[in-house]
């Protein structure tokens, strides 16, 4: 005779290995190159600092991602050569990415909206608004839940009141990432 419980113990056993192809989530982290235009002195710089995201795979080709990041820059030189003094750059944003899942490698696009908050540390509080980022690279696998991550992505930033915002869209607005990610 089966018993009941046999029947379901052997369906759940059968559903592990579909589970562990299953990689829904990604942790990323990294280094970023980023060159920015700082709002408070309206000049541009160059900075060196940190990038990390976390994403849900919605399915095999949209996920729902949540990036921050941080660059550093010893500032900019401002009218009569005089520096700004250190600068740095702070981005917190959200949205979906869209991939084409390979065997070796996944390209993929995305873009984010969210916040930022850049500081001259000469030139006194931080300015901050809201942000936009579009872009995107691929991840080359390294293993069955690694990958090294190459990024570019364009920035856009936006500071002031509503319907009388400064835009801080720039061509020159971007930034560089790699890393390590972790599928799981």
């Amino acid at each position: 005779m089966i018993r009941p419980w046999a029947v379901v113990g052997c369906l759940l056993l059968a559903t592990v290995p579909v589970r562990a192809q299953s990689q829904k989530w990604e942790v990323y982290g990294g280094y970023q190159f980023s060159r920015f235009k700082l709002a408070a002195a309206n000049q541009m710089a160059n900075g060196n600092g940190w990038d990390a995201a976390l994403s849900y795979s919605i399915n095999d080709w949209v996920a729902a991602k949540v990036d921050v990041g941080g660059s550093y820059s010893s500032g900019a030189t401002l009218p009569g050569s005089i520096s700004s003094g250190p600068a740095s750059l702070h981005t917190y944003m959200l949205g979906p990415t869209f991939s084409a899942r390979g065997e070796h490698v996944t390209p993929f696009v995305e873009i984010l909206i969210g916040g930022y908050r850049d500081h001259v540390q000469i030139l006194g509080p931080p300015v901050g608004g809201w942000s936009l980022m579009g872009g995107g690279g691929a991840d080359v696998h390294v293993a069955k839940h690694l990958a090294w991550r190459l990024e570019t992505d364009w920035i856009g930033l936006m500071s002031g009141f509503p319907y009388s915002y400064q835009h801080q869209y720039s061509k020159t607005n971007f930034r560089f990432s790699t890393g390590l990610v972790i599928r799981f």
